[in-house]
């Protein structure tokens, strides 16, 4: 039996860069569990089990558009040091989270740069301008 809209799936799967570097996993102790269209992960990730079956074992390539979107350098901020004194053990790749956006949702900035008057910070998402390569089976 083929996997459709609205059908609850489990999957294994690990994510890779063009690189090869695993970004996340998710193993058989503790699969994923996907309704098809619930739109819970990326579309494209949940289109790409529709017609599938239990036990297969498939690559789904995802491009930037259809991830997390290219980078936008308008989202990288340097910004004066003393307006983070109130935070303590600044470092770089510490994810500081500020004020809501329209969605009423957070936003989520990661620290990139360190300088003595200056911090830099980058709200793109981690993943964002990347090809992401996925290992998926059907469990």
């Amino acid at each position: 039996m083929s996997f459709k809209q609205g059908d609850t799936i489990r999957v294994t799967y690990t994510g890779t860069l063009e690189d090869g570097t695993i970004f996340d996993t998710c193993s058989i102790d503790n699969p994923l569990e996907v309704v098809i269209g619930s739109q819970e992960c990326l579309p494209i990730f949940e289109e790409a089990l529709i017609g599938k079956n239990h036990g297969d074992t498939f690559t789904i390539t995802i491009k930037p558009q259809d991830g997390y979107g290219e980078r936008d350098e308008d989202l990288v901020h340097v910004l004066n040091k003393e307006l983070f004194n109130d935070i303590e053990h600044l470092r770089v790749g510490m994810i500081l989270t500020q004020e809501v956006n329209d969605d009423d949702e957070p936003i989520e900035a990661i620290i990139t740069d360190i300088t003595e008057h200056d911090i830099t910070i980058d709200e793109n998402h981690p993943l964002a301008g990347k090809v992401l390569y996925f290992e998926v089976s059907i469990v």
